[in-house]
């Protein structure tokens, strides 16, 4: 569902589909992984979308890590918010 989709900021440059898998997958079962990268250098942002197969699941995610876990190489602790809704494409 759109509804349990989260928005992942401040993760590791080194950080990988498994290690995100393995970070979120106790809150429950992921549907989908999406690191976001760099279109130029293909090099990843530090940010990535996680989607749980249902909203309970995320909201578990958001209360364990939001603001409470720093990953290697980053200075900020972890941002897990809900992902902003799609927007509908320019006609």
């Amino acid at each position: 569902p759109v509804d349990a989709k989260l928005f992942v900021g401040m993760i590791s440059k080194s950080a990988d589909d498994a290690s995100l898998r393995e970070m979120f997958s106790p809150y429950g079962a992921i549907d989908e992984i999406y690191i976001m990268k760099d279109k130029a250098s293909n090099q990843p942002k530090g940010c990535a979308f996680v989607k749980f197969s249902s909203r309970a699941d995320a909201q578990k995610a958001i209360d364990s890590l939001h603001g409470k876990m720093t990953m290697p190489d980053q200075s900020s602790p972890l941002v897990v918010k809900y992902a902003d809704p799609p927007k509908p494409a320019a006609a």
